[in-house]
């Protein structure tokens, strides 16, 4: 995270901030469900009867991690007209979508951002 948004969420003084709260929490919820298997994928009659939690899920923590990354964006757009501009992934990626707006998108930024952690 340091490399990407300019903060270590994993300090012991980083500890009363929601934002890193959170972010640990994600983490531990994608790590911990990253080597789920889905039994529907190896019994079709599963797909009758499971009701779908695994994937109502996934798709839980995609929504919780695109809104983390968007917010996280977002601030470093807004923080671009101050002063001080930390050298971070976000601010290289906000810099070339100054010279490319159609192809650095936010939604291309949040999605490489993801990738990379």
């Amino acid at each position: 995270m340091g490399l990407v948004v300019g903060k270590r969420y994993y300090d012991d003084d980083m500890n009363g901030e929601e934002e890193a709260k959170q972010f640990r929490e994600l983490i531990s919820e994608i790590f911990g469900n990253a080597g789920t298997a889905n039994l529907k994928d190896y019994l079709a009659i599963l797909r009758w009867i499971n009701d779908g939690k695994l994937a109502k899920k996934a798709k839980e923590l995609a929504e919780r991690t695109h809104k983390l990354f968007t917010r996280l964006i977002d601030k470093h757009q807004q923080r671009k007209d101050g002063l001080k501009i930390a050298d971070t992934m976000i601010n290289h990626l906000l810099s070339l979508q100054e010279s490319q707006p159609n192809f650095y998108t936010n939604d291309v930024i949040n999605g490489l951002t993801m990738v990379v952690l």
